[in-house]
């Protein structure tokens, strides 16, 4: 058995064992509700750009709360802005960016909360790049593995009815480290958010132009924002620049270009 399959064996079990504490479970899942403070999604713009070079890349991000930019004050500080940035600084090209999430958004929610306005969006400055984030809520939902993967596909299929451009999934966040989780809530749910993003691979390597990047950092507490939960500013940078490695080295960012229809222009 190689390492992936023992590693899937391994959440499917902690998911399997933590079933049985589901009493427990459920009792400190409403303990977290109560605890943790419930910070605002984003001020300011959400959308911007990054960088002086002559090609312009259009960047567009759909997802959950992370791309709603809970955790910062502001949006150029939260996973958009961030990305941005750090996409300009490895290609050398300007980036336009444009955030399209909400906090507390499922998969299942996208097509009514988010495809009709990046559909009106793309009238305007058409894709080169799309990233996705997803799946927390997913895992704390509790939704199925058949569920996630006939949404995830759905979620593609929209996107590929209004772009072609590359498709990048980002890896469920590790939520076995949130401090807001005590044990064995947060292993159990890290197994779960684990089981998830191994889908979100699977339908990623089944799809033409569709990735799936996936984070590993050596983890410090300073990554999470005062509710323990969502990423601080400093947690957001560090995805981001690693997101913006990756992309950049599966050469994505070369794919095409636009002068004239960017985000805002």
């Amino acid at each position: 058995m190689n390492v992936v399959r023992r590693s899937v064996w391994r959440h499917r079990l902690f998911w399997w064992m933590g079933l049985a504490g589901l009493p427990v479970l459920a009792v400190q899942g409403r303990w977290v509700r109560r605890k943790t403070p419930r910070l605002p999604e984003a001020r300011g713009e959400w959308r911007g750009s990054s960088g002086s070079g002559g090609i312009v890349r259009n960047l567009y991000l759909l997802g959950e709360s992370t791309i709603a930019g809970v955790g910062v004050d502001v949006m150029r500080n939260a996973l958009a802005g961030q990305l941005a940035n750090a996409l300009s600084i490895e290609s050398g090209d300007r980036v336009h960016w444009q955030a399209l999430g909400k906090n507390g958004l499922k998969c299942a929610d996208i097509a009514s909360e988010l495809l009709v306005s990046f559909r009106r969006a793309q009238k305007n400055a058409a894709a080169n790049l799309v990233v996705i984030a997803l799946g927390v809520n997913d895992t704390t939902g509790l939704t199925s593995l058949r569920a996630w993967r006939h949404q995830i596909v759905r979620l593609l299929a929209d996107i590929r009815s209004v772009t072609d451009c590359p498709v990048v999934f980002a890896a469920i966040p590790p939520v076995h480290l949130f401090s807001a989780l005590p044990q064995p809530l947060s292993t159990v749910l890290g197994a779960r958010a684990r089981l998830l993003d191994k889908v979100l691979q699977d339908v990623a390597d089944a799809h033409p132009q569709v990735f799936h990047m996936d984070t590993v950092f050596r983890f410090q507490p300073d990554y999470l924002a005062s509710d323990g939960y969502h990423p601080s500013e400093k947690g957001y940078r560090l995805w981001g620049e690693q997101l913006a490695r990756q992309i950049h080295a599966a050469g994505l960012v070369e794919t095409c270009g636009f002068q004239d229809d960017a985000i805002g222009g």
